[in-house]
């Protein structure tokens, strides 16, 4: 099946078995059927899709740029189109119940999408909506709407991580950040949530410059078993998976592989780029798989020390050699050097120690 990226228009081939085609351009996610037959069945329609054409797969007229005349989806008033995720388009709308802006989310195929599909949707839903924490968006309204499935969020004046990695950050930045983002999975891993597609395009950042973790569409509940998965299907986003993740090993997939992508989000604070990077999508995910990260410091040598070891630690291809929770990850981050309590061992120096007490502290992984 050939298909052209929406969001950045590189064209490529899947052959369709899974439930997700990945760019191997962007790394976009992109649902299948849904999507796939969104493209391939409108003659003459080339990606990137305009925006009144995907308006028009879920029933919706996007808001007139000459008037600012917003249409309305159930109770809200659409403002804007702000972004397309795995399994819809979110809007920026107006709640007038409510009186204020927020973040509208609908199933890309709207009355056409697939049970599985609907099934994935509303699992993003819930388990976001379970969740509360001062870094992850929090979920509001659920439901369906002339037979359109959606929800809304908060709203976020802001940016993604994604735009704001586009500059050199500050090693105190990168350890407030990566704080803030692994302290909200965290908080997910303790109700059963396992993100699955942690990336800079799916952290939002407000505007007095908190990270807010969203885009819970692929999240696995391992509380409780899912048929939404088939064994070797590959879920995430190439870059920044891991490598069960990459390898299609879906029953090995779990709070460990989160782990794996917060290193990843270090290693792009570090360096500028993820660890791995290719044209071909089959490559990515070998060097996913089988190859060993350059370390940032041989790429930035103004990279901070500490955070390198305990990037390399969250990057280990085998799963009980990196941080056992991102609780973990969070202590040694903030200087606590893997105590007991979070149960990495790792023996990392403590980043707020002064220098001179650092000299000679093995760093050793386990």
């Amino acid at each position: 099946m050939k298909l052209t990226c929406p969001k950045c228009a590189q064209a490529f081939e899947t052959d369709g078995k899974a439930a997700e085609a990945v760019c191997p351009g962007c790394g976009a996610a992109m649902p299948l059927p849904a999507l796939a037959e969104t493209i391939a069945q409108r003659p003459g329609v080339s990606a990137p899709l305009p925006t009144a054409v995907v308006s028009e797969t879920i029933g919706l007229e996007p808001a007139a740029k000459e008037t600012g005349t917003p249409r309305h989806f159930a109770r809200y008033e659409i403002i804007r189109e702000i972004g397309r995720g795995a399994f819809g388009i979110v809007y920026r709308a107006r709640d007038p119940q409510l009186g204020r802006d927020v973040a509208l989310k609908v199933l890309i195929a709207g009355e056409q999408a697939s049970e599985s599909l609907i099934k994935r949707f509303h699992a993003e839903a819930q388990a976001a909506a379970k969740l509360r924490h001062p870094n992850i968006v929090p979920i509001h309204d659920v439901g369906i709407h002339d037979g359109k499935h959606y929800f809304t969020a908060d709203f976020i004046e802001g940016a993604t991580l994604e735009k704001l990695l586009k500059e050199k950050l500050p090693t105190t930045q990168i350890v407030r950040l990566m704080t803030e983002i692994a302290s909200a999975i965290q908080h997910a891993h303790e109700h059963g949530i396992v993100h699955r597609d942690i990336k800079p395009g799916n952290v939002l950042i407000d505007a007095s410059g908190r990270a807010m973790v969203t885009d819970f569409g692929l999240a696995r509940n391992v509380e409780v078993e899912s048929s939404l998965t088939r064994s070797g299907d590959v879920v995430g986003t190439p870059a920044y998976m891991s490598p069960e993740q990459a390898a299609g090993r879906v029953a090995e997939v779990e709070e460990r592989s989160d782990v794996y992508a917060l290193g990843v989000l270090l290693y792009e604070m570090l360096t500028g780029h993820p660890p791995f990077q290719s044209n071909s999508l089959v490559a990515l995910l070998r060097a996913v798989i089988e190859d060993e990260p350059v370390s940032p410091r041989t790429l930035n040598p103004k990279a901070d020390r500490d955070l390198e070891t305990i990037c390399l630690k969250c990057l280990e291809k085998e799963k009980a050699r990196r941080y056992r929770t991102a609780a973990a990850l969070v202590e040694d981050l903030n200087g606590g050097g893997g105590g007991a309590d979070c149960g990495a061992g790792s023996g990392l120096r403590p980043l707020r120690a002064p220098r001179s007490l650092r000299r000679g502290v093995g760093t050793g992984g386990g």
